[in-house]
């Protein structure tokens, strides 16, 4: 890294003084050595150093941060011998003068390790620092001068060392002199004489001429959007910098300007936009600059066709003229809003048709670039619609009635009946299934109101209507046995999906429901439990409008069977319940819900259910309508008997014959197939015949014959051998 010489950073000779904060800290660097004591023309060599150093300190700004480092004046033969006699600072001037006076020259000269003392006290690996050495012989103790030297530049921030060689004509001590400044980017003088010393001195000090400022040379360029390239529009250029306008008006895009350092204001007016953009840059560094000022993308044209008016509601058809980018589309909003009603994407063809609000007033039909910029408007008025809702002054409740109806008839328009004063509706009818349409009355009396809902989104017609109480009732029985039917007559609406249920008393759970389409009465199931229960009226499966009360009382219920089955037998079971449609008796393990087997009881009122053939603890149940299983008894089923008697080998593919023992239920069979799978090769049903008959597999190996209970489960396996 190279800088300027030593009083560039502290004393400008004959120039403007620089402020002390921008000035390096200084050390200057003494040769203390004994051979100091030579003479030149008479005067010893540090007499003639103490002199021009006196002289040179009388010319330094006074608020320089200044030092002294000595090397060689204390001890003969030490190269540690190198002191810091003043500390860097500003007033330090006569400290110095006083110290370098006082010197008596006597030992070695550690030149190299003298610069990095210095630059160790001006702390060169954290700021600015410059170091002048004067001396008059070789190194003595340092080996490498050039290695400390390039140390001390790679290791400091912005270190120099100018280095002035007085009464040296050794060739090792001038290369070694040398090097140590260039290698720091300081300066190497020779001085042989007091005059010359004093004069190397003023060089090193004096401040180079400042270099002619170079120009930065500019590019201006004027871009639309988010391009690169400059535009071929003619661009009017202005520049005005720190000392007034550097030109006016140049035509041209881009154009190209030499600038000085500094900071600028550009002007740019595109002419086919009549459209100014401005920017603030600085021009700094060696260049070139390239300043870019980017104006917005041109909009399109675009064009609407359509008429002054139309009806506020219907269907209007488009023209346009437009770029029919992705997205770009056809809006409609109140004038002077940016808020739209409706629109249609110009994709959708030209002439397209677009839905226009149910409001009457003036509007603005407009072209959206890309749904974001309009590029083209045109004013419309809208005028009321024709809007008309006949239909009864009053009607009772649940019941259907119908209302004609005048309107847009768009897509979702729809005619509602609701509470009044509200938008909430219990009811309603698209106009697309045409006039009249047919509404249903809420079931509770009151005071409601007929609306006409355009596109399902706005009530744009409301007529009161008044709803009447209606009939409503249900007769039964207030006791009934669980499980047994009963009869429930009723008065009320019948809409579609109205139904009579039957359910706990107090909630909205039910056990049982019948639809009144089915009849009147309709016929319930009491529910299993006893307990008490209520009859409800649901209005279209919505809403319970009427309950009455229920007692539903204990069934006769029971179940008998012998208490201990073998494996896969039968097991006769008579039993007394309800016997309602999917009622069965069946068998499971005990304590869950899970079964082997099953039968309706609509069987008969004795059922034969088939034991698993695994021996252990079961029940038997009654299952109420296949949901509820409202008894449960237990049954213990014992190893089933069963035997597989056969050869122990047979030949492949040869027929043999297996005498067998077991449960001989539907569905039971003897098989052969693979050993450890459930895979067979051939098999023969049980049918109360033994033995049967098999065919052994045309592969030789080691097999197994089964006893397949029911065809579901392995109940003996056998291992025999195919040869």
């Amino acid at each position: 890294m190279r800088l300027p010489l030593f009083f560039t950073c502290i004393l400008a000779l004959g120039a403007a003084p620089v402020l002390a904060q921008e000035r390096p800290s200084a050390i200057l660097v003494l040769d203390g050595s004994g051979s100091m004591w030579g003479q030149i023309d008479g005067t010893a060599k540090i007499t003639i150093a103490q002199d021009v150093v006196q002289e040179l300190l009388t010319t330094l700004p006074a608020e320089q941060a200044l030092g002294l480092t000595v090397y060689g004046h204390r001890r003969k033969g030490d190269c540690t011998d190198i002191e810091t006699l003043v500390t860097p600072g500003a007033g330090t001037r006569e400290q110095i003068a006083g110290a370098v006076r006082g010197l008596k020259p006597k030992g070695k000269t550690p030149m190299a390790d003298a610069v990095v003392a210095a630059a160790k006290a001006l702390r060169h690996t954290e700021e600015s620092a410059t170091v002048i050495l004067v001396s008059d012989g070789i190194e003595t103790c340092a080996p490498d001068v050039c290695a400390v030297a390039r140390t001390l530049e790679e290791t400091g921030v912005n270190f120099t060392a100018h280095v002035v060689g007085f009464d040296v004509s050794d060739p090792e001590a001038l290369a070694q002199m040398q090097c140590l400044a260039d290698e720091t980017g300081g300066s190497f003088r020779s001085a042989a004489n007091a005059s010359e010393l004093a004069a190397a001195l003023t060089t090193v000090a004096a401040a180079p001429p400042e270099p002619e400022p170079v120009p930065i040379q500019t590019t201006f360029r004027a871009v639309e959007g988010d391009s690169a390239e400059a535009f071929d529009d003619p661009v009017l250029w202005s520049l005005t910098g720190q000392s007034g306008a550097v030109f006016d008006e140049i035509q041209g895009n881009p154009i190209e300007q030499e600038l000085a350092e500094g900071s600028y204001t550009v002007t740019a007016y595109r002419l086919s936009a009549e459209a100014e953009l401005r920017r603030q840059f600085a021009a700094v560094g060696e260049g070139p600059i390239d300043v870019v000022i980017s104006f917005p993308k041109a909009l399109p044209k675009a064009r609407i066709v359509a008429p002054d008016s139309a009806a506020a509601g219907s269907t209007l058809s488009v023209g346009w003229n437009g770029p029919d980018e992705a997205n770009d589309n056809i809006q409609i909003g109140p004038a002077g809003e940016d808020r739209y009603r409706s629109y249609t994407y110009t994709s959708d063809g030209n002439p397209l048709n677009l839905i226009l609000p149910a409001q009457p007033g003036a509007y603005e039909l407009r072209y959206v670039l890309n749904d974001r910029q309009v590029i083209a408007t045109r004013p419309i008025t809208l005028t009321p619609p024709e809007l008309v809702l006949r239909h009864p002054q009053s009607v009772p409740a649940g019941s259907s009635f119908q209302v004609d109806w005048k309107g847009p008839d768009q897509n979702s328009d729809n005619i509602q009946i609701g509470p009044a004063g509200t938008d909430s509706y219990t009811n309603y009818q698209y106009t697309n299934k045409g006039t009249p349409v047919t509404l249903i009355a809420p079931a509770e009396p009151g005071e409601y109101e007929i609306r006409y809902s355009f596109r399902d989104r706005e009530n744009i017609l409301r007529t009161p209507i008044t709803v009447t109480a209606a009939a409503l009732n249900l007769e039964f029985p207030t006791e009934v046995q669980a499980g047994q039917n009963f009869d429930v007559t009723w008065t009320g609406p019948d809409q579609d999906s109205d139904n009579i249920q039957i359910g706990p008393a107090g909630s909205n759970s039910y056990t049982g429901y019948q639809y009144t389409r089915n009849g009147n009465p309709v016929t319930l199931i009491a529910p299993a439990e006893p307990g008490d229960y209520e009859v409800r009226y649901s209005f279209r499966d919505r809403e319970n409008i009427l309950r009455m009360p229920l007692t539903v009382t204990a069934m006769a219920l029971s179940l008998k069977f012998p208490a201990t089955v073998q494996g896969g037998q039968n097991i006769p079971v008579t039993w007394t319940g309800p016997n309602q449609g999917s009622d069965n008796i069946q068998i499971g393990p005990a304590g869950t819900d899970k079964y082997t087997h099953y039968v309706y009881t609509r069987d008969g009122s004795t059922v034969n259910l088939v034991a698993p053939i695994q021996p252990g603890a079961y029940e038997i149940r009654y299952s109420f309508q296949d949901r509820e299983n409202i008894l449960r008894m237990p049954v213990t089923v014992t190893a089933p008997d069963i035997s597989l008697v056969a050869p122990d080998s047979v030949e492949a593919g040869a027929q043999f014959q297996v005498e067998w023992k077991g449960p001989d239920q539907s569905g039971d069979n003897i098989q052969i197939g693979p050993k450890g799978t459930e895979r067979y090769t051939n098999y023969a049903y049980t049918r109360g015949q033994s033995p049967v008959t098999l065919t052994a597999p045309d592969t030789p190996g080691t097999y197994e014959l089964r006893y397949k209970f029911r065809d579901r489960e392995t109940a003996l396996r056998q291992t025999i051998i195919v040869k």
